[in-house]
């Protein structure tokens, strides 16, 4: 069985530096008053970030932004309901942990409001996430 947060936990610091507008919240404005307490969390929310990394890498990619889906905020919760019905310990996975799992796994990012993104996920395969 593959440990997947001994897998993403040494990429997380790399892609933050690369992404340096994702948090924990998600996508953040630099200057946002909490931007370094928010980037620090999301340093040590490695497990979560492996959840969401587990999850997304079962999702097909598309080329383009996929902007007919509702973005990180829904896969976030989408993540946590595929955790839930595994009996996941701890279900939870923060909007940021999923942006970020996102960059680590190859998907492609967009900002479309808040500190919502939308992905290169494949409409398909969206719809194919546990309701």
């Amino acid at each position: 069985m593959i440990d997947y947060v001994a897998l993403v936990s040494p990429m997380i610091e790399d892609a933050m530096e690369e992404h340096p507008h994702i948090t924990y919240r998600g996508y953040d404005r630099l200057n946002h008053p909490e931007y370094e307490e928010e980037r620090e969390k999301l340093r040590n929310a490695v497990e979560e970030v492996a959840r969401a990394y587990v999850f997304l890498t079962m999702q097909g990619r598309t080329k383009a932004i996929n902007r007919d889906n509702k973005g990180t905020s829904s896969l976030k919760l989408q993540a946590r309901k595929y955790f839930k019905q595994l009996s996941a310990e701890n279900p939870y996975v923060s909007e940021g942990a999923t942006l970020l799992a996102a960059v680590l796994a190859g998907f492609k990012y967009k900002r479309f409001y808040d500190a919502h993104c939308h992905l290169n996920i494949s409409q398909h395969a969206f719809r194919r996430l546990p309701r």
